[in-house]
């Protein structure tokens, strides 16, 4: 029997590649943390603000860089090859333009990182951890762009395995260099940033290898299309831009929290990462949703099935929230047993985080059934083009609300971290709701993004160049 399009099923056999490689990308992450709170307590309260900040200062441009995977998807339902090889090459020349951007940031994180603690030590590792990890986010933003030639296209097993791959050889790198294996001297925390650079440059190379593959080479003309277009390049800016911003937003406001909380103290800081780690378990499978719900939203309108587009959102959410409404009553009733987990190395010295954590985990289970209607409905208008009405409601949500709330209730009125958390999924609560409405206003259907915007100028054909027709074919000049 035929699998019916936008159904469940559907977009379970879509998703699930990427929720595996999304999985594997938590794994590592989470492995990675458990490491280093065997190795020590400090080293776990430095690893989340320095990797979060290293993040943070990559984000818009991975925001931008990823984006090509929208076009690609439309480009693909439009059965329009050339363009959608074109569109993979403009992601890559961004991503490669924003290197130089990159190294200019360094001094600036690590300004930023002193507001991040106020214990000297941890503040130390923080700084040994970004001034190693911070040069490699090329990869990080290399990789957002090569992905969307395999995601756009519905070749999500590509995305999976090659993730996979590059995360086992992350985590088997970083444990060898935290506690010293083999030829290695122990490195504790900078063990970490170097694994975190070859897991990535294997990723990275894995993808050009199959790109530049005699196959894509003749069927995708990948080598003959390397190549600059000035209207297909400034058509991703001004839809990746918004995007690129708000994921900054989002992720700066994450930041602003991180950093908040870890003026609380030490104490406050590692259960915050360790419940943080926890969360991940549950954000990255749900995010691999929400790409596949903007790729099979972006293929949908590139058909002219805005019908099926719909429906695929809809089986999207109902994945998203069976899994994370699962996730959120093992959290809520079952704290200690996630805990656990941490604590089996050095029960003694995790004893006062442990009970700090216990009480966050429950309030964790309300924050990511928020999250996974969030980022249902975000995903799928990003994915119809819908990004300046997504950047704008990340701005008045995180920064008019969530990031002054935290701070007023944690270090004005002195409130506990608990606090933070309530604030944090109500953040969510309200974004879920403004992207609700959206969708369901079908504004979305109106944008046009590989052909000519309806809200253009009818009197400005300077991006002719890029319209097609309906059979692939570019026009005539």
């Amino acid at each position: 029997m035929e699998t019916q399009e936008g159904s469940i099923k559907h977009v379970w056999k879509f998703a699930l590649p990427l929720i595996i490689a999304q999985a594997s990308y938590t794994m590592m992450q989470f492995m990675g943390r458990l490491f280093l709170s065997w190795y020590g307590t400090d080293e776990l309260a430095a690893s989340t603000p320095s990797a979060v900040l290293n993040f943070l200062m990559i984000c818009f441009f991975v925001g931008v860089a990823s984006y090509s995977n929208v076009f690609i998807a439309q480009y693909f339902g439009r059965k329009n090859y050339e363009k959608l090889t074109l569109a993979l090459w403009q992601g890559v020349f961004f991503a490669l333009g924003s290197a130089l951007l990159i190294l200019l940031t360094i001094p600036l994180g690590l300004y930023l990182l002193q507001f991040s603690t106020q214990d000297p030590h941890v503040l130390s590792l923080e700084r040994d951890y970004y001034l190693i990890a911070a040069p490699a986010g090329i990869f990080g933003i290399l990789n957002a762009a090569l992905s969307g030639f395999f995601t756009g296209r519905g070749q999500t097993k590509v995305t999976m395995i090659t993730n996979f791959l590059g995360n086992i050889v992350n985590m088997t790198v970083c444990y060898s260099l935290v506690f010293g294996l083999g030829p290695f001297a122990p490195q504790g925390i900078k063990g970490t940033a170097y694994a975190l650079i070859i897991g990535n440059a294997f990723i990275t190379i894995t993808y050009l290898s199959i790109i530049l593959s005699k196959k894509n080479r003749e069927e995708f003309s990948t080598t003959r299309l390397f190549r600059f277009e000035k209207n297909l390049f400034a058509r991703l800016l001004k839809y990746g831009i918004p995007s690129g911003v708000s994921f900054f937003l989002d992720i700066s406001a994450f930041s602003a929290f991180i950093f908040i909380v870890g003026n609380l103290g030490k104490t406050a800081l590692a259960a915050n990462n360790l419940v943080l780690s926890l969360e991940s378990i549950s954000f990255l499978p749900i995010l691999g949703i929400g790409i596949a719900t903007s790729t099979l939203v972006g293929q949908m309108i590139g058909r002219g099935r805005h019908d099926l587009a719909i429906r695929s959102t809809y089986s999207a959410l109902v994945l998203n929230l069976l899994y994370t409404g699962t996730l959120a009553l093992a959290f809520f009733f079952l704290p200690d047993f996630f805990i656990s987990f941490f604590s089996m190395k050095n029960p003694e010295g995790m004893q006062e985080i442990a009970l700090q954590a216990h009480s966050l985990l429950k309030i964790l289970a309300f924050f990511i059934v928020a999250d996974a209607v969030c980022l249902t409905f975000g995903s799928a208008i990003k994915g119809a083009g819908d990004t300046k009405f997504q950047m704008l409601m990340s701005v008045l949500s995180a920064w008019i609300f969530y990031v002054p709330s935290v701070y007023i209730f944690c270090h004005i009125l002195g409130k506990p971290i608990e606090w933070a958390w309530i604030i944090s999924a109500f953040h969510l609560g309200f974004l879920g709701l403004v992207f609700t409405l959206r969708f369901r206003s079908n504004r979305w259907q109106k944008i046009d993004m590989i052909g000519k915007d309806k809200e253009d100028d009818p009197d400005d054909d300077s991006e002719g160049e890029i319209s097609l027709d309906l059979e692939g074919r570019e026009p005539a000049t």
